[in-house]
């Protein structure tokens, strides 16, 4: 319901959030479910650092402090949507975004989106929420959760190695998935082998992933097995279609592009 009313009143929906920020002291956004009577309201604050105890408690404080404002708030200011709105269900806990990041043997960036990256060390290619490449598929390299200089050590997940910018599309749950599956795989392999995680066989964990269904561009057997998806990306220009796309292009790092 709060997406019909946002599509047909998009100037009045403009105008509430900076009230509503300034109601919760926190940025808030309702955003539509695979439901028609619930709403997901994300929140997010910002000039907070997720590796110390005393931003985490407050943030999980004054978020939960703040909840029942931004409901009644919302009751007020779309009844058409929230007149007879209730809290459902919240997160169990804080979800932390950004913090340390891994210096790895290959640093993303929005270059990777622009420029649409091939890597032969691809273990993950997922979609992202990036307006370069209008939220396309982007490949991840096994070098992105590879330490520098320190072997045994493998990092999936949101603090993967990426520059400022590119870790807010690369930090979601689908690649934490696929990354936290390809270092179960590449620490498998090596310990078979006998090698560390910086000379293990590539080739080998691509071929075990794409045998646990993940979708690996350029891999004969996941080709064999599924075509679709390449065809599918390919047909849609890896979402490089886009005029930022093409500023990015031109411009490289001059572009200001939208990033959490």
């Amino acid at each position: 319901m709060y997406n019909e009313w946002e599509q047909a009143h998009p100037n009045a929906a403009r105008t509430i959030w900076p009230e509503l920020k300034k109601l919760a002291g926190f940025n808030a956004l309702p955003l539509p479910s695979n439901r028609n009577d619930i709403c997901w309201v994300n929140n997010w604050h910002e000039n907070r650092d997720c590796s110390t105890i005393k931003d985490l408690t407050e943030t999980e404080i004054n978020t939960r402090i703040n909840i029942r404002k931004v409901i009644e708030f919302l009751r007020e200011a779309v009844p058409a949507a929230f007149e007879h709105a209730f809290l459902y269900d919240i997160a169990p806990q804080t979800g932390l975004r950004c913090s340390k990041r891994l210096k790895g043997e290959y640093i993303m960036s929005p270059k990777d989106f622009a420029f649409e990256t091939h890597f032969d060390d691809v273990i993950a290619w997922h979609s992202t929420i990036c307006q370069i490449n209008d939220c396309g598929p982007v490949e991840i390299p096994y070098r992105a959760i590879l330490p520098q200089k320190i072997d045994g050590l493998l990092c999936p997940g949101r603090h993967l190695s990426a520059d400022n910018v590119s870790i807010d599309w690369l930090n979601l749950i689908p690649q934490c998935v696929g990354t936290g599956q390809a270092a179960g795989v590449a620490a498998a392999v090596a310990i078979q082998q006998g090698t560390g995680t910086h000379d293990v066989d590539i080739r080998t964990v691509q071929d075990i992933l794409v045998e646990q269904d993940v979708p690996l561009p350029r891999n004969e057997k996941f080709h064999a097995i599924d075509p679709t998806y390449q065809e599918c990306v390919e047909e849609h220009q890896y979402g490089l279609y886009t005029a930022l796309a093409a500023k990015y292009r031109e411009e490289g790092d001059n572009v200001k592009v939208y990033h959490w």
